[in-house]
């Protein structure tokens, strides 16, 4: 257990301190020239470079609510540390994404702590979306990842809970079989 609290957090330094190199160089590099094109493929209708400061949440919910979304941010996270800490069941794709979770939620708090708002800079230009940043990804990849491991591994059809929490299906199946 101590070996994975170890590993858990070394990747999630690590993944913190990627997504603050990338805003530093968001704020250093892009945010004097306000964009960038960013060729994929050779084309630069795909993904762009767009430098914003996000004074709220996802889509700019709460905007200017500074205090309130750090103390709800930082809550949030408690429970992430406490579930993936204390979890019995284990599982390595979980961790993975409640990691995910956990740092880019923290890049982000850290981002908001410091500056009040949070740095975004990846631009989907061949739709109307958001401006958003690596932490959101972790945020966003994590989630996903997270609710189809749920639903798949945790919720699979014939797998009710009765049977798991007691021996009471093996017992009956003994009598039956008599």
């Amino acid at each position: 257990m101590i070996i994975g609290l170890i590993i858990s957090l070394l990747a999630v330094i690590g993944l913190v301190a990627l997504d603050l190199l990338i805003k530093h160089w968001a704020v250093t590099s892009l945010a004097p020239i306000g964009s960038m094109e960013l060729p994929i493929f050779g084309n630069t209708d795909i993904i762009g470079l767009y430098y914003t400061e996000n004074t709220g949440a996802a889509f700019s919910f709460f905007s200017g609510s500074k205090y309130f979304l750090i103390i709800f941010v930082s809550l949030l996270l408690l429970a992430v540390a406490v579930y993936g800490i204390f979890d019995k069941n284990k599982h390595i794709l979980k961790s993975a994404c409640l990691i995910m979770i956990f740092s880019g939620g923290l890049g982000n708090l850290l981002d908001r702590i410091r500056n009040g708002y949070v740095v975004d800079y990846i631009e989907l230009r061949f739709m109307d979306f958001a401006v958003f940043n690596f932490a959101d990804i972790l945020v966003t990849v994590g989630a996903v990842l997270l609710i189809i491991y749920i639903w798949s591994a945790e919720m699979r059809p014939g797998k009710s809970r009765r049977r798991r929490r007691s021996g009471f299906s093996k017992e009956v199946s003994k009598y039956k079989n008599r």
